[in-house]
C-alpha cells in the first residue's frame, strides 16, 4: 500500500475507548494518510472495533503484538501486566469497553430537551431499508447561529470535523434496518461552538416513502435518548440540536423539515454550497 501511514501507540492500564480510535482516524484524515494503525499492549472494546470496521484502520492489541513478535522474529515475549491481571491470548474476544452498558433509551418529543451529562455522544438515524439512500450529516455553529466555515460541515464527503471532534461514523445495514451515524466528542469541541445540528437528507425521494425512521443518542455511560421525527414531502430534516447551557452540553429533539434537501439545509446556516 502506497501513502502515508500513521501509526499511534496507546499505554492503557485497562481497555482502551473508542475515544482513541476516534482521534486517530481525525488524525488520518487531517494528514491525508491512507491508512491508522492504533497499537496498545491492552485491548480494544466491542464499540472500537464496531467504528473501525470498513474504514482504513487496523487496531493492534497485546495479543496480536505477542503474535507478531513470535511468528516474524522468533521471539518469545510476555507483557508485564498489573497484579491480578492475565497475559494476552491471541484468540481470546474482545474485552467490553468499561463502564459501557447498554443505554436506557429517553423517549423525545419534537422540541423536548434533557441535559446530556457525558462527554461522549453517539448519535444513529435508523430507518428500514428500502430503495432510497438517507445521509446523517452535522454543522458546527456559532453563537450567530451559522457556521464559522466550510470545515464545520461533517457529512459523507468531509468526514471530520477541524477539531476531530464530529466524526461521520458511517453506515451499517443488518438486512432489513440501515443506520447512519456520528460520533462526538463533546469535552474536544472547539470552545467557539454554541451548537452543533444533527440532521438526515433522502436522496431520491421524499421521507414519506421511508418507514421506522428513527434517531437515538447514546451517551458514555449508559444513558441514551430515542426520538421519532415525521415528515412526510421533506428531503431534509433537522433531527436534533446539542448545544450547550450554563456550561453543560444539553439535547433537543427538533423535527424540522426542509424540501429542497441537504444543500438547502447547509445553506440556511451558511454553508457555500455550489
Amino acid at each position: 500500500m502506497g501513502g502515508k501511514v500513521v501509526i499511534q501507540a496507546k499505554r492503557y492500564k485497562h481497555t482502551v475507548g473508542v475515544s482513541a480510535v476516534r482521534d486517530l482516524y481525525g488524525t488520518l484524515q487531517n494528514e491525508g494518510a491512507s491508512k491508522g494503525i492504533l497499537v496498545t499492549t491492552s485491548g480494544y472494546g466491542r464499540a472500537s472495533f464496531d467504528f473501525a470496521k470498513n474504514k482504513p484502520i487496523e487496531l493492534l492489541d497485546g495479543a496480536n503484538l505477542l503474535y507478531l513478535l513470535k511468528e516474524h522474529a522468533g521471539i518469545e515475549a510476555r507483557i508485564e501486566a498489573p497484579q491480578g491481571w492475565r497475559d494476552p491470548v491471541a484468540d481470546a474476544p474482545p474485552v467490553p469497553d468499561e463502564g459501557r452498558a447498554a443505554p436506557r433509551f429517553e423517549p423525545l418529543r419534537a422540541g423536548q430537551n434533557a441535559g446530556i451529562g457525558g462527554d461522549e455522544l453517539s448519535v444513529q438515524v435508523g430507518w428500514r431499508k428500502c430503495e432510497l439512500d438517507l445521509d446523517v450529516s452535522a454543522l458546527l455553529l456559532g453563537p450567530d447561529g451559522k457556521v464559522r466555515s466550510d470545515a464545520d460541515f461533517v457529512f459523507y464527503n468531509q468526514e471530520v470535523s477541524a477539531d476531530g471532534a464530529v466524526v461521520h461514523g458511517g453506515k451499517s445495514d443488518d438486512g432489513s434496518v440501515v443506520s447512519d451515524s456520528l460520533e462526538l466528542d463533546l469535552g474536544r469541541i472547539d470552545p467557539a461552538v454554541a451548537k452543533v445540528v444533527i440532521a438526515v437528507s433522502v436522496d431520491g425521494g421524499v421521507f414519506g416513502q421511508v418507514a421506522d425512521l428513527v434517531v437515538t443518542a447514546s451517551v458514555s455511560g449508559g444513558r441514551g435518548f430515542r426520538f421519532t421525527p415525521t415528515a412526510t414531502v421533506d428531503t431534509a430534516l433537522i433531527c436534533a440540536e446539542v448545544y450547550r447551557r450554563n456550561g453543560a452540553w444539553r439535547i433537543r429533539a427538533v423535527g424540522q423539515g426542509y424540501r429542497d434537501g441537504l444543500a438547502g439545509l447547509a445553506r440556511d446556516f451558511g454553508v457555500d454550497v455550489e
